[in-house]
């Protein structure tokens, strides 16, 4: 489910979609960002595609992952 909500904080009129991807327990948090960098890099952006920028918040890590330090 998507939730939705008006942020009356907000200094700029731009709106903000939290997306989460999912990756193996073995992925480190810049192996992610590199390969979520290279995603966008990689759009053929032939104008159907339209946002500002990405910028990762928070990488959350199973209690079952591999790379626990």
């Amino acid at each position: 489910m998507t939730y939705k909500y008006v942020d009356s904080n907000t200094k700029k009129d731009e709106n903000v979609l939290s997306v989460d991807f999912a990756f193996s327990g073995d992925t480190t948090m810049e192996d992610a960002i590199e390969q979520i960098d290279t995603l966008v890099l990689n759009i053929d952006n032939d104008g159907d595609i339209d946002f500002n920028y990405h910028q990762p918040r928070m990488y959350s890590i199973s209690h079952l992952s591999s790379i626990l330090d």
